[in-house]
């Protein structure tokens, strides 16, 4: 349950990063989609290793949303889906 709720948490943090990327004068618009056609959004994950080193991975293929209203921060909300079949963890598979 611990990991999940971490992924939970980090994928968020990821998509709500992504409203960083966006032009201030864009800023006063509700809603956002994820750019997955371009460089702008990845999800990426890093988990520990018996405390020697860390695997690093992504998912390729998600999609998502969020809103941001700077008058009305109670509405913000994010929204992502991840295919988990896309699974990257930079290693060959047995």
């Amino acid at each position: 349950m611990f990991k999940t709720q971490v992924f939970k948490k980090s994928a968020i943090a990821a998509a709500l990063s992504a409203t960083a990327l966006v032009g201030v004068s864009q800023a006063q618009a509700a809603d956002y989609a994820i750019d997955i056609d371009g460089q702008h959004a990845f999800v990426q994950f890093k988990i520990s290793h018996l405390g020697f080193s860390y695997l690093l991975g992504s998912f390729e293929e998600f999609s998502g949303s969020f809103q941001y209203d700077p008058e009305n921060l109670e509405d913000a909300g994010a929204q992502l889906e991840v295919q988990v079949g896309s699974l990257n963890s930079n290693h060959a598979r047995a």
